[in-house]
This record gives structure tokens, sequence and C-alpha cells, in this order.
């Protein structure tokens, strides 16, 4: 349940499968008038994830429960319950997914509702291509466009929707499926399952996973001192779970570990006797660049190609399913909104003010504009979609469109881990996310309903301190509300970072912040970050991203920008050059 690959023609079929066949083994093959389907197995430990019988088949990738049951005896039952409309079996499973199904000499394609899990297709009259990164489909096309927005949001904030930046590749999101009939392919809306989640939230959720002690042996989380992976952490012990914590340690600004944090790890460790074992996330070279590509397609970019903790993944972590953090802000609201100052603002404002504040200053030649454009219509869209007013929204909107971003950014490293292991972001179920968006912003803020839910699954968790990103917070105890620790410092810092223009200023303030606040590694990497990116200005070829030559200013973004956002820069520009060199 690793990876699958569908296409219409012998072709492109085996032109995919030759660099899925290297790297992993497969699991099944199924074809006929529909084309060719094979799916691979999880690389650390065994699936099966085909079931045929006269119906037809059902094969899944990913991670899907259905009927407490997983694997082979779900997919049994998926097919025989499967009447041609998702809506009727995805609103019973729950997990991040694709299933493929023939019945009734049809086949049809689909992801979870929420859209965690990535296929990717490219369809021609009629003709289809599909797997799991986008990258491989495009190394299999015959010709292709690069959009530079895109190229840009992908960059900056992932693109949204079903959108890649590649024109003539889309992503499958949880309002459509692919469907074959008639001799040929073509996709269907088939919109959003029904939302039946009460007001019993906490009931909802245990229910919805009362299974998972009994389908895996061995269960982990990737746990900090924050809030978030405590939410997972917490929905785990109301099971009866007692995972084993696996905690990061890096050497640089790709990761935000800090003795804070790990001290808090260590505690929660220690209190719930928990296994706890460490990950060495130490910044590595990006030798071998063009395997790990060809390996995992854009997925190479996961902790901007850190070799050391995509080896964690290869061959230390042991583990049958492990889970993160991911859609805990959807439980809770976050800085930027809550320093906004505007309790009514149309979607004009939401772009200008809060999801590209600070970025306009690396453009040039007025290029800026057609960027913003660019993502001014994704979220008109996904506003039309989602039943918003774009001009008028509220706080309480905002999650929502929150939301539609994470649904890319939350769900990388989930689906980077289900190409090992079986892994879903537990509260990222798409009948919970509804909930959670119509709770008011009022009752989210200071992660009041957030903390509520970890209280009613284990409240002693909130005894423990929380330290969330890279800042103490308490709890008042009366409100459930995470209050953060009043820092003069931190209150200042991300004003000045958009203010200062020089970069020299800017280091020297950096070094200020951290020797005030005592972080010694925080003055390690920004020193470390000076000397790259002074060899970086030195020997980086701005030549070889054409597309993005005349848009970006690339002094400006050395100069400002962390070294993290400069690296994810510099993988995409690989995969790119990659692509288009055939």
């Amino acid at each position: 349940m690793g990876r699958l690959v569908l296409c219409s023609k012998r072709e492109d079929f085996y032109n995919i499968c030759n660099y899925s066949d290297e790297y992993f083994v497969s699991s099944s093959e199924n074809h006929g008038e529909f084309g060719y389907l094979k799916t691979y197995s999880k690389l650390r430990i065994q699936t099966r994830n085909c079931y045929k019988s006269n119906l037809g088949f059902a094969a899944g990738t990913g991670t899907f429960i259905y009927r407490d049951c997983k694997d082979v005896e779900a997919l049994r039952l998926i097919l025989e319950d499967f009447n041609g409309e998702p809506n009727s079996i995805r609103n019973k499973i729950v997990g991040s997914y694709c299933l493929v199904i023939s019945k009734n000499e049809k086949v049809y394609v689909f992801v979870d509702a929420s859209s965690t899990y990535n296929v990717f297709y490219s369809l021609t009259e009629g003709n289809i291509i599909a797997t799991n990164t986008y990258y491989h489909i495009a190394k299999a096309l015959p010709s292709l466009h690069i959009d530079g927005e895109l190229y840009v949001a992908e960059w900056l904030h992932r693109t949204i929707l079903e959108k890649t930046i590649v024109h003539e590749i889309k992503k499958i999101t949880g309002t459509i499926m692919l469907v074959y009939e008639n001799y040929m392919w073509h996709v269907k809306e088939i919109g959003y399952p029904e939302q039946v989640c009460t007001n019993d939230f906490i009931g909802k959720v245990t229910s919805m996973f009362q299974a998972f002690p009994n389908l895996f042996q061995r269960n982990s989380i990737f746990l900090t001192g924050g809030q978030d992976s405590r939410l997972s952490l917490a929905l785990l012990l109301k099971l009866g779970i007692k995972p084993r914590v696996y905690y990061g340690v890096g050497n640089s600004s790709d990761t935000s570990t800090k003795e804070n944090d790990k001290a808090i790890v260590d505690e929660i460790s220690k209190k719930y006797s928990l296994e706890e074992r460490l990950m060495n996330w130490n910044d590595t070279d990006k030798e071998n660049i063009d395997t790990y590509l060809h390996k995992y397609g854009e997925l190479f970019t996961v902790y901007y190609m850190n070799k050391n903790f995509i080896y964690e993944f290869e061959n230390k972590i042991e583990t049958d399913f492990i889970c993160f953090g991911y859609f805990g802000e959807v439980y809770r609201t976050i800085e930027s909104i809550d320093k906004y100052g505007k309790n009514k603002f149309t979607l004009a404002d939401y772009i200008d003010e809060l999801y590209l504040v600070g970025t306009e200053r690396y453009f040039k030649n007025n290029s800026y504009q057609d960027y913003r454009k660019k993502i001014y219509d994704l979220h008109l869209i996904a506003c039309e979609n989602k039943g918003l007013n774009p001009s008028s929204l509220t706080k309480d909107d905002f999650q929502t469109l929150n939301t539609i971003y994470r649904q890319r950014w939350d769900t990388v490293v989930n689906n980077f881990a289900n190409i090992f292991f079986y892994s879903a972001p537990l509260f990222g179920e798409f009948e919970l996310v509804s909930y959670a968006e119509k709770q008011p912003y009022l009752n989210k803020k200071n992660s009041r309903f957030q903390m509520q839910c970890i209280e009613k699954l284990d409240k002693e968790l909130l005894t423990i301190p929380f330290f969330s990103h890279i800042r103490e917070k308490t709890l008042n105890k009366d409100t459930l509300e995470l209050l953060e620790k009043h820092s003069l410092a931190a209150t200042y810092k991300e004003t000045i970072r958009n203010i200062v223009k020089s970069p020299m200023l800017l280091h020297y303030l950096k070094h200020i912040y951290y020797y005030f606040v005592n972080d010694l590694k925080g003055l390690q990497e920004i020193n470390n970050e000076r000397q790259r990116k002074s060899i970086l200005k030195q020997n980086w070829d701005i030549n070889r991203i054409p597309i993005l030559k005349d848009k970006l200013d690339f002094d400006l973004i050395i100069d400002f920008m962390e070294m993290r956002d400069i690296k994810r820069l510099q993988l995409l520009q690989f995969l790119i050059n990659d692509i288009e060199k055939k």
C-alpha cells in the first residue's frame, strides 16, 4: 500500500513502473479494457492491498479502516458494499487513502474526503495516467507546461485545491472521482459525504478509532512539547494505546527542536511510561539527490531532503502505525488571525494582509500582481466550494480557508510516512474537521477548544507544560486557555523581520534576540546560515530557473529568507530541471 500506478496505455504504464519497480515490491496487478493497474507494498511492513472476486476487484493504497478491518479484508467488504457512489462508504472509512474499485463494468478511483492522500492524474482524450507523485507523471508526458505562478505558490505555501505546478497534471481531491465507462476515463463530481458529527465530539472521535488497538500491534507518534501532537497522543491514550515516542534532534533551522521542547517530551514519556527514541535529524549534504528524486518524486523535499530524516524511515523507525500532530491547528486559532485587527474582512484583505503578507518584496518587474491574481482566483473558487461570501468574511470563516491550505501543507510527511507504514492524520478526518471548522472563533481562541478536547481525552496531559512554536505557554486551568508567556523579544520578532531593510542589521538583531533568550542553538544556526548565504550568492546560478528569473529578486531572497526556504526553492529547481530535460 505504498504506491499505485494506473495508465490507459501500456507504454505510459511501463515508463512509470520502471521507476517504481527499482525501489518498491509489487503487491498486485490488474489489467483490462480500462488499462493497467499496479500496486506496491509498503517498504517496511508487509501489506495486502487487492481483493478479487466474481464481482470485480478492489485495490487500495495508503491507510484505510472499514468496518473495523484493514487491508484485504477491508477491501473485500468495500467491494461487496460499493454501489457506485463513493460517499455511501467514505463516511464509514477512516484513514488517508486511495481506492480503485472495478465493479459492474466500470472502474472508480477516489481518495478520502479530506484529500489527505496524494494521487495525481493527467487525463487526455479519455486516456489516464495516475500515480502518487506528479513528478513521475510529468516524466511520462510527451510535453508539458510549467505554471510560473504555481511554481512560486508550491515553494512559498504549496498549491491548493487540485492544482500542481504542471498545467497538465491535477490532484484527485475529495470532491471528485475518476471513472472508466463507455471505453474512456472521465472526471465526475461527487461532493462531500454527509456530515453527521453530533455535539458529542469526543464520543465520535473515540468510536471512530475504536478498532486501532486490535488492528495495529506497534503504534508510534512523533511528539513535541507543543499542543497539536499532544492532541493526537491524548486520543491514543484514551484508546488504551501506549505508543512509542519518536523525537527528532537536529542541528539547523530545518528542525525547530529546542532543549525546552525535548524536556517536555521526556516528561510526558516518563509520566506515561512510554518508550522514547531519539532520531538523528542533523543537516546533511545533497549528494545523490537524483536517486531520492527518482524514488520519492516531489516527496524528496521532506525536511529539505534531509537524508538523515529519510534514513530513519528507511531503516530505523520500527512501527506498524505512526501519527503526528498534523491538522491540530484546525482545533485552535493561530497567531496571525489572533493578531488581525479586523473582525470582518474581504477575500482581498485575507490575501493581502494574511496569506501573502511579507512576500511582495521578493518579486520584481510587477510580477507580484500576476502571482497575487492567481492566488486570489484559487481562493475565490475555494470560497464558492465552501459556501463563503468573499465580500464578507469573519474570523469564524478564517479556519475554513486555513484548512484548505493545511490540506496540502500538513499532509506531506503523512504521505511520506504512508510509503513505509500505516499513517493517517487522526484529527484530519473529514467529519471531525468539518465539526471543528464550525466552532466559533472565540471558542478556539487561545486553544480553548483544543484544550477542552485534550481534557476529555486525558486530562493529566494538561498538567505538563507546553512549549509551542519555540515559545513557552501556560494553561489557565479555569478557562482552559493556553496563554503565551509575555516576551517583549518574541512579540516584536516577526515585525522586525518584515520591516528591516539591511541584511547585516537583521543578522545583528537576530543575534541579539537569541542571546537575549539564551538560545545557543539559535545562535549557532544564524551564524551557519550567514556563511552558507555568502557562499550561495557566489555559486547559485539563477539562470537555471528561467521561468522565475524575471519574476523573483534572488538577492533579496538570499538576504532575508530563512535558509530552509531557500533550500526548498533549490530542491524544486532541481525537480523542474529534471522534468524538463526528459
